[in-house]
């Protein structure tokens, strides 16, 4: 994104969980959500959405779309569809991107990683919502 160059923190706080559905951040390995918070403009995220109903072994988990925030108000601006069009990862698009989903492990889970970024001419140097 933008701000590549500057040496610019990124804080992230926890993201949306509703019933049987979660979103998480992940440590590198995927072993566990991650206990940071903070990240430098470029680094890599680690997201993982997973659905864990009773019936998560018959279900094939996809994800229609997917926003970053700064409030848990997906409508509120500044805002960053970095996921829509029925599943279309927009950073992979972008030239030196290392956005990607990795192959599912599990039906009922997706792992993505993104570069951490933030959103130009915001000075709070933050992004505190996923959803």
């Amino acid at each position: 994104m933008a701000l590549k160059e500057r040496p610019t923190l990124l804080f992230l706080f926890p993201v949306t969980i509703r019933g049987a559905f979660s979103l998480k951040l992940m440590t590198e390995d995927w072993t566990g959500e991650t206990l940071t918070s903070v990240f430098y403009t470029g680094d890599l995220l680690h997201l993982e959405a997973s659905y864990s109903g009773p019936d998560a072994g018959q279900r094939r988990l996809f994800i229609d779309g997917c926003v970053a925030a700064l409030s848990p108000d997906p409508r509120s601006a500044p805002r960053y569809y970095f996921i829509e069009n029925h599943g279309c990862f927009n950073d992979a698009e972008e030239d030196g991107s290392n956005a990607l989903f990795n192959p599912r492990t599990r039906s009922s889970s997706l792992q993505l990683q993104l570069d951490a970024f933030l959103f130009p001419h915001d000075t709070r140097n933050s992004v505190s919502h996923f959803e």
